[in-house]
């Protein structure tokens, strides 16, 4: 189980890419591929507010 928002947004993304894996159809291969790099781009976005949050608390 995912414990941070990062965590999560990276499992969703491996499960659309293997769902994208064994898609045949092009259009839904396409579906699943758009899906993960949402996702990923939603991962470095949390990552990203982590560290910020980081810096902003070490000062």
């Amino acid at each position: 189980m995912a414990k941070t928002d990062g965590e999560f947004y990276a499992m969703r993304a491996q499960q659309e890419l293997n769902m994208a894996a064994l898609a045949t159809d092009p259009s839904v291969k396409k579906l699943h591929l758009d899906m993960a790099a949402e996702y990923a781009t939603l991962r470095e976005r949390a990552d990203g507010e982590v560290q910020n949050a980081r810096i902003g608390t070490s000062k």
